[in-house]
């Protein structure tokens, strides 16, 4: 006997489940992610630290460039004034400021390569597609952005004083290259804004408790 009580399907010899058949099974709920570990997460805002930190440094370069040009076309009309305390202090402080930008460099991309191998096993483990969660254009844009800081630093480096003795000529060619830096430094700050906002985005991801169909929705 097949029975045609609501919410049991009927017509295809399964019986009622006051004859002896089984109510269509409840679909399981779906579970939530786990959260990544806490070390990761650490280290993730540990090299968002590092960038804020190396863009506050190439802004204090810009200002150096700033102050220097402001010196130099004022010993354009007093050659005496390069020899103050001031422009010695300002002079003393771009070469600390250089000095301390090329050791930064290194531990930030040694603090981003330790965060990706990390970020690629956490997403892993987690079961998310890694190629999906650690995708985004923001990383695309920063490795283009690779080839255009490289091009502006062979630039940079090619830019020479003139061997001229006339304070005027050499006050314009140190003012355009310190101009050059400027520019230089200003797309490397682009630069780190975009990889920052990358790895926050990436952390997003993968504190995303809701299942996996729902994130994806």
């Amino acid at each position: 006997m097949i029975c045609a009580a609501p919410g049991f399907a009927t017509g295809d010899g399964h019986l009622c489940a006051e004859h002896g058949g089984l109510a269509p099974a409840e679909p399981p709920l779906p579970r939530p992610r786990p959260r990544p570990s806490v070390g990761w997460q650490v280290l993730t805002w540990a090299f968002v630290a590092l960038s804020v930190v190396y863009i506050g440094l190439l802004l204090a370069d810009i200002g150096v460039l700033a102050a220097a040009d402001t010196i130099v076309d004022r010993a354009a009309d007093d050659p005496a004034s390069m020899l103050t305390a001031a422009s010695a202090r300002v002079l003393r402080l771009g070469d600390q400021l250089n000095s301390l930008t090329l050791v930064w460099i290194w531990v930030y991309l040694a603090g981003f390569i330790a965060w990706t191998a990390f970020s690629r096993r956490r997403a892993q483990r987690l079961g998310y597609d890694r190629r999906q969660v650690l995708r985004h254009w923001t990383f695309v844009a920063w490795r283009l952005s690779l080839v255009l800081v490289f091009a502006m630093s062979l630039v940079v480096a090619n830019r020479k004083l003139p061997a001229n003795t006339d304070m005027a000529t050499l006050r314009d060619a140190f003012i355009g290259h310190s101009h050059a830096l400027m520019g230089y430094t200003a797309v490397r700050i682009a630069m780190i804004g975009l990889l920052s906002s990358y790895v926050i985005i990436v952390w997003r991801r993968l504190t995303d408790r809701r299942p996996a169909e729902a994130a994806a929705a």
